[in-house]
């Protein structure tokens, strides 16, 4: 007589161990829900992974990311950024081409102004007086020149000959903006007129004591203002986007340049506004240059200033010498794409308060303003992007540092706001920015970094933590449930996946799935994404080169895989989507996207769905555990289905959805034929789902597959038996 006795452990997660002997279950497009009633039939339901609908199809494959925030949704498809609209539309952002400034003027400093004439110099003595008389001038000097001598003062009580004894003395105001002075002797003392003396600024008062001077004729004219030059300066402009730069502009000529530029004497250099620009580079084309602090002469052309912002539209040149640099003759503005290295793209996002999305593709660093539609490469060597406290942030893992944007602007990047590890030796590989820290990941350590509040010194180590676990896979590492989780590696091995709670990852791989990720061909390019769910949160791991996914559910801690089946092949292959988004929640109308690894496919991701991304129906399998526990000859009289039946479509496959039941006697080594019964149509609420007559087997395993695309839900199964 066969006793009739729940399978145990039918309804149960994925596992793949070192021997099929040991443990041979599986499951493929499945997951496993707990049930949070004590009174529900089973404590577990084996509930179909989702299926797809396609949303909107790019232009350009495969889709490597997407990204929404504020009702705005993007995608990268191949080399091209799209925006996506609540209806599926599909609007291309390509790079912005800006237009090469028109001829710049040019302009001369101000001169400066001549010093006023001096006031008559009064003329007292000292010793005995005399009958003589004697007259004085004086005049004012600067860097420029000489005012015209002042009017005549005079005194006729000069001693006949002057001395050390018997001297005349001359005093004079100050002259607002005089270096210095010059004092000449124009009537009594022998030979006149004489340049008796040249003095400082601070020298108001002299005494002749009959110096006999040097001949010269007080001036009559003012040279003490500045002069127009003679010599001839050329200037072309450039605009800039991000790396981008435009063809340099005419040439702005001015013929009346000085000599010698200084902080005194000058050009201006002043152009219009070129629309979408961010910034402006002004090179000094015809000229020559004065090295500060020297008197050497360096040829044109030169890079003389670099604008970083659109708001400022002239520079002076005041003769620094600049770097040597010829101006480009073409454009380098909106001819770039996005580069495709074909991984997945990162996205963030400075939200209302600065208008912008950034985003790192192929090693370099895009950034779109939501507001203008404007699109340009900004920065090179990035690798992972991230927004915190009013900053882009991007990870250079070639060189190990973190990069900073300007507050609210991703168009500009300071060369001076690079931070490089030194914590520790090992290369940062990955990043991932949380509301308020940077997660740094090396291969075999990692650190938590925090804001300052100190625009000088934005960013700094928080010294507390210093994690002993690294990343492998460096496009692993996500945000999932308040968490993140990444494939780790450290000094002692590679190949398992953490969770942090707190400041500590903590294991969440099993040992089953640990053994399936260390024996890939290449753990490196693993990537993963997350989404929620009808209340379950999911981190999806795939491995391209090897055809793996591997998902753990963080609500039951469960494993299990996920796979497109490759009719051609009879396997299966990655699951095709690659990345996800939550896409116009705050419009209502929230929906879970993700993009196709294969085409360019954005798909709705459905709980009822059946099919896959391409339309193909999704063939889910579970590969139950050993029947028995020791090698005992069981006969088995039936196995019957404890599941939802009578969930038939109203048309077309599915009409009549069918299970597929297959069993081996070895084990899983081999498997015998397909058996194949209705789960019932639409309404057929009494059906059974069961197979009877199944032999007799030592090591029995049984598959059970189903490929229609109706609402799956296995609550159990039911087995009689007797043994020999």
């Amino acid at each position: 007589m066969s006793d009739r006795i729940p399978f145990a452990g039918f309804v149960g997660s994925a596992f793949k161990a070192s021997s099929p002997r040991f443990e041979i279950q599986d499951l493929w497009n499945w997951f496993v829900e707990r049930a949070e009633s004590q009174g529900a039939k089973s404590g577990q339901v084996l509930l179909p992974c989702p299926g797809f609908e396609t949303f909107a199809t790019l232009p350009n494959s495969p889709v490597r990311g997407v990204f929404a925030q504020n009702n705005r949704t993007f995608a990268v498809g191949g080399d091209t950024l799209y925006e996506l609209t609540r209806l599926g539309g599909i609007l291309t952002r390509a790079t912005t081409a800006i237009a090469t400034p028109s001829t710049p003027i040019i302009t001369n400093s101000p001169l400066a102004p001549a010093l006023v004439k001096a006031n008559p110099p009064v003329v007292t003595h000292g010793g005995a007086l005399g009958t003589t008389t004697y007259g004085y001038k004086v005049t004012a000097t600067n860097a420029y020149g000489e005012t015209e001598a002042s009017v005549e003062g005079t005194s006729p009580y000069g001693n006949a000959t002057l001395s050390g004894t018997n001297w005349n003395i001359i005093s004079w105001s100050a002259v607002d903006g005089a270096t210095g002075y010059k004092l000449y002797r124009t009537t009594g003392g022998g030979a006149v007129p004489v340049l008796l003396a040249v003095l400082k600024s601070t020298t108001l008062v002299y005494n002749d004591l009959g110096t006999t001077g040097t001949a010269a004729t007080p001036p009559t004219s003012n040279t003490s203002g500045g002069t127009v030059g003679a010599t001839t300066y050329g200037y072309k402009v450039t605009a800039t986007l991000g790396l981008g730069e435009t063809a340099a502009s005419p040439e702005g000529v001015t013929i009346t340049g000085q000599a010698t530029l200084s902080s005194t004497d000058y050009n201006i250099v002043t152009w219009a506004a070129v629309t979408n620009a961010r910034g402006y580079k002004v090179y000094r084309t015809t000229g020559t240059s004065l090295g500060t602090g020297t008197t050497v002469h360096l040829p044109p052309p030169r890079l003389i200033a670099t604008i970083d912002g659109p708001g400022t539209l002239t520079t002076r040149d005041i003769g620094e010498d600049g770097d040597s640099r010829t101006p480009p003759t073409t454009n380098t503005t909106g001819t770039a794409v996005v580069l495709n290295d074909g991984l997945p793209v990162t996205f963030c996002s400075s939200g209302d308060a600065g208008g912008q999305l950034f985003f790192v593709s192929g090693g370099t660093g895009y950034c779109y303003d939501l507001r203008t539609d404007v699109l340009a490469p900004v920065i090179t060597g990035a690798n992972a992007s991230g927004f915190i406290d009013s900053y882009f942030v991007c990870l250079d893992a070639n060189t190990s540092t973190l990069k900073v944007s300007e507050s609210f602007n991703g168009f500009l990047w300071d060369a001076t706001q690079v931070y490089q590890r030194a914590r520790a030796g090992d290369k940062w590989l990955s990043m991932a920015v949380t509301s308020n820290e940077i997660w740094l990941i090396g291969s075999q350590t990692g650190e938590v970094w925090t804001g300052t509040g100190n625009d000088e010194a934005r960013f700094t180590p928080y010294t507390p933590v210093f994690l002993e676990t690294g990343i492998i896979a460096t496009a692993s590492m996500v945000r999932v449930a308040g968490s993140l989780m990444w494939v780790a590696q450290d000094k002692d091995g590679a190949g398992y996946v953490v969770r942090t709670s707190g400041y500590q990852p903590q294991r969440v791989s099993t040992i089953a799935v640990d053994y399936s990720i260390q024996r890939l061909q290449t753990i490196a390019d693993g990537y993963a994404f997350s989404y929620q769910m009808d209340g379950h949160a999911f981190y999806v791991l795939t491995f391209p080169t090897d055809q793996t996914t591997w998902v753990y559910d963080l609500g039951t801690n469960e494993w299990h895989r996920r796979g497109y089946w490759d009719s051609a092949a009879m396997t299966y292959v990655a699951y095709r989507p690659q990345c996800y988004t939550f896409a116009f929640g705050g419009l209502g109308f929230g929906t879970n996207l993700v993009g196709d690894r294969s085409s360019g496919r954005v798909c709705r991701m459905l709980t009822d769905a059946g099919v896959d991304v391409d339309g193909s129906v999704i063939r889910r399998l579970r590969q139950a555990p050993h029947v028995v526990d020791r090698d005992q000859e069981m006969t088995f009289d039936r196995l019957q289905m404890d599941m939802d039946v009578g969930l038939g479509l109203s048309a077309g496959q599915g009409s009549d959805p069918t299970m597929m039941l297959s069993y081996s006697n070895d084990g899983g080594l081999t498997w015998g034929k397909e058996l194949w019964r209705s789960a019932g149509r639409q309404g057929e609420r009494r059906i059974q789902v069961a197979w009877s007559r199944l032999g007799t087997a030592k090591l029995r395993v049984f598959r059970l597959v189903v490929s229609d695309p109706v609402p799956w839900r296995l609550v159990g199964a039911w087995l009689e038996l007797e043994g020999s």
